[in-house]
């Protein structure tokens, strides 16, 4: 039981720098904006990766999205993670990177500079005013 639990520790430390992965439910999940011959194509990368890390993920297409699913109870979690990281590989290759980096949002860390930046700014005007 303890390697699953180092496991849950990894996947979700490395889910931290993957803002568009979910962890739930026992699932790595991601939702990916794709055209029919963009979803076919990434598909097949996928189960190339799959294939080479003996995973098996599912993949489903609803309303546009394809939604990746795949289950975190693993005992190395580091392969889970390069997994992900694989498909989000796959995916700038098959859409563009360009419109892959439109369409994701900006890492927590991003988030996090910006109030410890702002909370600076608002410190340094009130000790210059005071």
């Amino acid at each position: 039981m303890e390697s699953t639990q180092g496991g849950d520790t990894v996947v979700l430390e490395g889910l931290q720098d993957m803002p568009n992965w979910e962890h739930h439910d026992g699932h790595i999940t991601r939702a990916l904006e794709l055209d029919d011959s963009q979803h076919a194509q990434l598909v097949e990368q996928i189960r190339i990766v799959a294939d080479t890390f003996g995973l098996n993920p599912t993949l489903d297409r609803r309303n546009g999205l394809t939604h990746v699913s795949l289950c975190a109870d693993q005992p190395d979690g580091d392969s889970l993670i390069t997994f992900a990281g694989r498909i989000e590989s796959a995916y700038i290759a098959v859409v563009g990177d360009e419109i892959a980096r439109a369409r994701q949002p900006r890492p927590h860390w991003w988030a996090r500079l910006k109030v410890q930046l702002n909370g600076k700014k608002r410190a340094a005007r009130t000790g210059a005013s005071g």
